[in-house]
């Protein structure tokens, strides 16, 4: 619609009501419910478990998606860890999100009201499902799909998405330590099959 329409998306507030207008109108028809029923996904060669009653499901790689939102969450302490290491046995604690570890971090929705409370800050975060480097979804049915804010209906098919390179970047002189130049790494992106 919007490579359809142009004029229709012309403001950012324009944008955000087509979005909060299709959102309630999701929110009655439920196109994604029985999701696990639709879609497996597989995180480094194990299977995910998505029966959460999920509508919807987001891949990052970054810290912050929608203008600014926070869908992994933040952590209270930002103790940097190796991937995949845990403190004791509770599979819900993960390493803290960062650009440069080369994982990629899976959230669940629950619908497009959860996605909104989110959004505006009543709750913190998405549901995590886990933290890997290779992911492979299979889809059964044509599924509305998003890259980059980019919105299409995808047919059934497979992905996956991995680590292909990295960018040094330049970030702005930490003024309260050293006068340095920070260093961050950026996903380029994944492979989509």
């Amino acid at each position: 619609m919007r490579e359809k329409h142009p004029e229709k998306f012309n403001s950012r507030t324009r944008n955000k009501l087509w979005y909060f207008g299709m959102a309630s109108q999701e929110q009655f028809s439920g196109t994604c419910k029985d999701l696990e029923k639709l879609v497996s996904i597989q995180c480094d060669g194990m299977r995910l478990d998505v029966s959460h009653a999920l509508e919807g499901i987001a891949f990052l790689n970054i810290p912050s998606i929608y203008g600014g939102t926070a869908l992994w969450g933040q952590e209270k302490k930002a103790l940097r860890r190796r991937p995949h290491e845990r403190r004791g046995s509770s599979p819900d604690v993960y390493a803290v999100q960062a650009m440069d570890d080369k994982l990629m971090e899976i959230v669940g929705v629950y619908d497009s009201a959860h996605m909104g409370r989110i959004k505006i800050g009543v709750t913190n975060s998405g549901l995590r499902l886990a933290q890997c480097r290779r992911i492979v979804i299979k889809t059964t049915k044509m599924l509305p799909m998003q890259i980059d804010g980019e919105p299409w209906m995808q047919p059934p098919c497979t992905i996956t998405v991995g680590h292909l390179n990295q960018m040094p970047m330049l970030a702005k002189v930490d003024r309260r330590g050293p006068r340095r130049v920070q260093s961050l790494f950026l996903n380029l992106g994944g492979r989509k099959n």
